[in-house]
């Protein structure tokens, strides 16, 4: 992921990053509501380490 936000031109990226999570698809997969903050989480430690 740090990688292609890196590519898109890493904090002057302007644009959105979605978060999909299918778990209709993917029963097995924790509810949203569990893994949501662990993906704001992550987004900003990205942000963090960005140039």
């Amino acid at each position: 992921m740090e990688n292609i936000i890196e590519a898109f031109g890493g904090k002057k990226y302007g644009r959105w990053i979605t978060f999909k999570w299918e778990k209709l698809w993917h029963p097995e997969l924790a509810d949203h509501d569990a893994a949501l903050p662990h993906f704001i989480s992550y987004i900003r430690q990205l942000e963090g380490k960005m140039t």
